[in-house]
């Protein structure tokens, strides 16, 4: 089965009538239409696009024919297009996520990466490598390099930093930080125009 997702995330949960409700009471206003930019050219967001896009986000496997009942007064074709065009722009991806800690990963850590200079595209390669590692970013300061990684356990956590990204050509050095607890993630992530408009 697909999913939707924003960002290529997910949304496990089902859509409820009352977070229906919520969602159908929105109207964005027209003087603030978001744009994306993408290959020298502009695609523009407007209400039925951010609609549908919430929608998805409250439950991915909804159809086509659900969101146009859900919204009213549009068609089960007119969404299938906007869905097609929203994929094509990669405003929004169709991927399945697992859950971590359903199979098994409940440790999750950020590990803050030093490099040695002019080693930084050689490890950021080699990093991506791992399947343990779930998130690459570069960084601006006193690390070079942020990633995210899932465990079991945390000597497993223990000796994957130390015995294997420690051990890496040009990592000067490593500090990683466990997390006991994920509050928030890219899952929920909407615009702050958009999501503005939402509270109103």
């Amino acid at each position: 089965m697909l999913f939707f997702f924003l960002f290529g995330m997910h949304f496990p949960h089902l859509l409820t009538f009352r977070k229906l409700s919520s969602i159908l009471k929105i109207d964005l206003p027209h003087r603030q239409e978001t744009t994306i930019k993408r290959d020298m050219s502009l695609y523009k967001l407007d209400d039925l696009d951010w609609k549908i896009i919430r929608l998805l986000i409250e439950d991915g496997r909804l159809s086509s024919a659900d969101i146009a009942r859900f919204i009213g007064d549009t068609s089960a074709r007119t969404i299938t297009n906007r869905i097609d065009i929203l994929t094509r722009e990669g405003i929004i991806n169709i991927r399945s996520i697992v859950n971590p800690e359903k199979v098994g990963y409940c440790v999750l850590a950020d590990v803050f990466i030093e490099v040695e200079p002019g080693s930084l595209q050689d490890v950021t390669k080699e990093l991506q490598v791992y399947p343990q590692i779930s998130y690459i970013a570069l960084a601006i300061g006193d690390i070079d390099i942020l990633v995210s990684i899932r465990a079991k356990e945390l000597d497993e956590l223990y000796e994957f930093v130390i015995g294997t990204i420690g051990k890496i050509p040009g990592v000067r050095h490593t500090k990683t930080f466990p997390l006991p607890a994920q509050i928030k993630d890219i899952t929920s992530w909407l615009p702050l125009e958009v999501n503005n408009d939402h509270d109103k």
